[in-house]
């Protein structure tokens, strides 16, 4: 016997914000799988940057990382209703390319 679904769905802007998190985990992975270096296209891509053997494969990637993206979710809100604030590696996010060093929740 298959176990009920609930009813619930996410919050209305939690979806978009899944969702590019996902594509750009996505991109990144495509990246690591076929690139040596420049994952990011920083520099203009050469035949040196393209792996002659390949190291894993697309496949199971974008479910993979869904999965992770899905477990982190629900592991993000039962510690916050446990210690009433976000995870520690969340607290100290850094966001890189931004003049100062912030972090998400500074005003």
């Amino acid at each position: 016997m298959m176990p009920r679904m609930s009813k619930r769905t996410l919050r209305p802007d939690l979806l978009p914000k899944m969702d590019a998190y996902w594509r750009a985990v996505n991109y990144l992975s495509v990246g690591q799988i076929y690139l040596y270096d420049n994952p990011l296209l920083k520099k203009s891509l050469e035949r040196a940057h393209i792996k002659p053997r390949l190291l894993g494969h697309w496949g199971t990637t974008p479910g993979l990382n869904r999965r992770s993206l899905h477990d982190k979710r629900i592991e993000h809100k039962q510690y916050i209703a446990e210690q009433g604030e976000d995870m520690p590696e969340i607290r100290k996010w850094k966001w890189r390319g931004l003049e100062s060093d912030t972090t998400p929740n500074s005003a």
